[in-house]
């Protein structure tokens, strides 16, 4: 039967090469994910002042309500209206057999 020691030596031994080869795959992962970032300092567009940024949002929203009451009213073009009745399902054969 073997020793504490010994038993506690390999537990430690096994613990140290688990966090080694962990330590290993997260450094290889963190190498490959590396993306360049954009410069920030550098914004080469004027920035809207605050008049600007209110007149783009309340165009925004019209142009989204245009397009909402557009998309209505292809959508109810493209219905079938009630006054034409649908078209009758064709008849069933009789199972044969």
């Amino acid at each position: 039967m073997p020793r504490c020691d010994e038993r506690t030596s390999h537990t430690a031994v096994r613990s140290l090469f688990c966090v080694v080869l962990a330590a290993v795959a997260l450094t290889g992962c963190s190498q490959a994910l590396q993306t360049p970032l954009p410069e920030l300092a550098a914004i080469s567009r004027r920035l809207l002042s605050d008049d600007e940024q209110k007149k783009a949002v309340e165009e925004m929203n019209l142009e989204g309500q245009r397009h909402q009451a557009e998309a209505i009213k292809d959508i109810e073009q493209d219905r079938p209206s009630a006054a034409t009745p649908a078209a009758a399902p064709p008849p069933s054969r009789p199972l044969t057999n």
